[in-house]
């Protein structure tokens, strides 16, 4: 009988213990902020005006970055892409690191100012 008790009080502080960690989770998640939908969609016209090409990179670690770049599924978020970092209070793109991403194409006026010009807000 006193098994019985000593498993009892167990399985109810295993349930409070994950419920606790359950709320912890929940409440971090939502401190971080999203990216910002002009910024993504920024970031996703900028992908766009390159093509993937793996022979682009002599990098043997090289795989394309911008792969992760979608609006699909959980991963819409910006912040969470490949190569991209956000401000964490502000969820702000503040950096973008494509080096051996397997990216072929040219920079220019027509997709930097679009990406800069959505990415220059404080």
């Amino acid at each position: 009988m006193e098994t019985y008790l000593y498993l009892f009080i167990f399985m109810r502080l295993l349930f409070f213990l994950s419920m606790f960690l359950l709320l912890l989770t929940g409440s971090m998640s939502s401190l971080q902020p999203l990216c910002h939908e002009d910024e993504r969609s920024a970031l996703l016209q900028f992908k766009d005006s390159f093509i993937i090409d793996n022979s682009a990179s002599g990098d043997p670690f090289a795989y394309p970055k911008v792969a992760s770049w979608t609006l699909k599924g959980e991963n819409s978020d910006c912040c969470s892409w490949d190569g991209v970092e956000c401000n964490e209070d502000t969820g702000h793109v503040i950096g973008v690191d494509l080096s051996s991403s397997c990216l072929y194409g040219s920079i220019n006026s027509s997709n930097s100012s679009l990406f800069l010009s959505s990415t220059s807000k404080a």
